[in-house]
C-alpha cells in the first residue's frame, strides 16, 4: 500500500502494492496518472476501486485538521479504511 495526500507527487504502480488515496484530491490524481475516467470512479471514504491491472485504489478522506476537529473524519474510520486493505493483503503481507 502507497499512500497518496495531495502533498506529495506519488504515481501508483504494481511494484508498490495497491494505492490508499488520502482525499479527492490525490484520488483524481491516482486516476490521472493511470488515464482514467473520475466518472468511472467516483471518490467517496472507504471505497475499494478495481482499477485495470489489478490494482485497488481505496479512498480515504484526507487527515486534515478541518477534516478530524470537524468529525468528517475519526479515528475508528480511518483504522476501518486500513482494516479493510489489511484483510486484502496476503497473510505473508499483512
Amino acid at each position: 500500500m502507497r499512500a497518496l495526500s495531495r502533498h506529495g507527487d506519488c504515481t501508483p504502480t504494481e511494484a508498490e502494492g495497491d494505492p490508499l488515496a488520502l482525499g479527492a484530491i490525490a484520488h483524481n490524481a491516482a486516476l490521472a496518472v493511470k488515464g482514467l475516467r473520475r466518472a468511472a470512479y467516483p471518490f467517496s471514504h472507504g471505497a475499494m476501486h478495481e482499477l485495470p491491472e489489478g490494482l485497488v485504489l481505496a479512498d480515504s478522506y484526507h487527515c486534515s485538521r478541518l477534516n478530524t476537529n470537524t468529525g468528517k473524519l475519526t479515528v475508528a474510520m480511518f483504522e476501518a479504511v486500513i482494516a479493510a486493505i489489511a484483510a486484502r493483503l496476503p497473510a505473508d503481507r499483512a
